[in-house]
């Protein structure tokens, strides 16, 4: 194990600020990286990184060799990830919509970014690892770029995840990390799960199945697993997906827990009023299906979103 920083700046207060990594390997095979954080409000990355470096370092520990390399860089955005927010605090910007960076005198989000796109541009395959924000609660999900999908769909089906999102690319998807890393040649999966500002640990007990599948499969692992993952995910594309919004505002209380199947007519939760104790709104599924998304922030108004449920 070798614990590094790789990358150093300095913040607008002349504060030192650098990029870590943890790397276990002999260098002799593939390299897969894993990064997580570059949202600050998103945490189910850390403690996926933990327990692969937890369990890394007992099979260094051990004398079992790892092939290749395994590199974590668990906090991508220390800056958010300190003040706990979402976005890079000075300008609040967005750093998962900078990239694949700027060199120069473009703003410190970027060169930070650019900075991050050139290490991770020379592995064999990536991991994006998000919590979804604050509104919203997801089941573990790889979210796949048609365009990249011949490249990266393989690698989705071995992550132990519960969905395989396939969908378009709008605009704003292409200064992503995954889409530039994707279309630089490195297979890049985006997992997401959970909620932001919490730790999903069943979610991320998964997904930690999941890497150690793909490291076996990767050869940079032998036998890390008593048994192979056999999850076979849900697709979901723009066909299939359906969205449940509201018709009214309130406090919504969930009923359903997402992860489950619902039928049309079976309620997801309730919208209430708090003055008057009655019940505004029954959110009721129109459909059968996988209930995937489930609104996790109590505060609604009309035409907020629910729930998404992949219609079977």
């Amino acid at each position: 194990m070798n614990v590094r920083e790789f990358y150093r700046m300095k913040t607008p207060l002349q504060e030192k600020l650098g990029l870590f990594e943890t790397t276990f390997g002999d260098g002799r095979g593939k390299r897969f990286a894993l990064v997580s954080g570059l949202h600050g409000d998103e945490l189910d990355g850390l403690y996926l990184s933990y327990r692969l470096a937890k369990f890394l370092r007992a099979w260094e520990d051990s004398g079992k060799p790892i092939r290749g390399q395994v590199s974590l860089i668990p906090v991508a955005n220390p800056l958010a990830t300190a003040a706990a927010e979402r976005f890079w605090p000075f300008g609040q910007i967005d750093v998962n919509r900078c990239f694949p960076g700027r060199a120069g005198d473009e703003g410190a989000p970027f060169v930070w970014a650019g900075a991050l796109f050139e290490h991770l541009k020379t592995f064999d395959l990536a991991m994006d690892v998000h919590s979804s924000n604050l509104f919203l609660r997801e089941c573990p999900q790889v979210r796949v770029v048609e365009k990249f999908r011949e490249a990266v769909e393989p690698y989705a089906g071995q992550a132990n995840v519960d969905v395989v999102w396939i969908h378009d690319a709008p605009t704003v998807i292409e200064t992503t990390l995954s889409y530039n890393l994707n279309a630089a040649g490195v297979p890049t999966l985006v997992v997401e799960m959970g909620v932001g500002y919490r730790i999903q640990t069943q979610f991320v007990d998964a997904v930690f199945r999941g890497v150690l599948n793909l490291l076996m499969n990767l050869n940079i692992l032998s036998d890390a697993l008593d048994e192979p993952v056999k999850k076979k995910a849900i697709y979901a594309t723009e066909r299939n997906v359906r969205y449940l919004n509201s018709d009214s505002g309130g406090f919504f209380v969930p009923e359903a827990q997402v992860g489950s199947t619902v039928r049309s007519g079976d309620r997801v939760g309730e919208i209430l009023n708090a003055l008057t104790g009655e019940v505004k709104e029954p959110v009721v599924s129109k459909w059968d299906g996988y209930l995937f998304t489930v609104r996790a922030h109590p505060i609604v108004y009309p035409g907020s979103l629910m729930a998404r449920i992949i219609e079977t």
